[in-house]
């Protein structure tokens, strides 16, 4: 249940589903190893939809993650009734989460913001353009996602 990523620098970011968390393996180039992690979102085994910065954010069964075009995460809930049925954006520099869209509920809505609705985004994916793909499983579609 844990999903990566890999930014430019070749850092990955993890989904931790169980833990409910983010974290961030460091790559060290001299020797091709990465670091035993830090947690960068979320706090260890406590679930919740929190928006926050570090440990004070609470995710709820987080797991797809991408990265955008300005070091941005973007993390999906796998859904189950828990809060989770939206998208957040992590800034891996301040680690401030904030939710894009969704409200947690699971259902199907277009719409901006709070306004939209999702059920099971689980795959996230991110263009050149910085427009999202989610994966919104249990409504059968891929959803597409402009932040302006």
């Amino acid at each position: 249940g844990d999903t990566i990523t890999i930014d430019g620098a070749g850092n990955i970011y993890a989904t931790h589903y169980d833990a409910h968390m983010v974290r961030k393996y460091t790559y060290n180039a001299a020797d091709g190893s990465f670091d035993g992690g830090v947690d960068i979102a979320g706090k260890d085994r406590q679930s919740g939809w929190v928006d926050g910065v570090g440990d004070e954010a609470r995710f709820n069964r987080p797991w797809g993650i991408a990265i955008d075009n300005d070091n941005n995460l973007l993390v999906s809930g796998l859904g189950e009734n828990r809060n989770s049925n939206n998208i957040r954006m992590v800034n891996t520099t301040t680690k401030n989460v904030t939710t894009l869209a969704g409200v947690g509920d699971k259902g199907f809505a277009e719409g901006k913001g709070n306004s939209a609705r999702f059920n099971a985004p689980t795959g996230i994916a991110v263009d050149k353009n910085g427009d999202m793909y989610v994966l919104d499983m249990a409504n059968q579609r891929v959803r597409k996602i402009t932040v302006q």
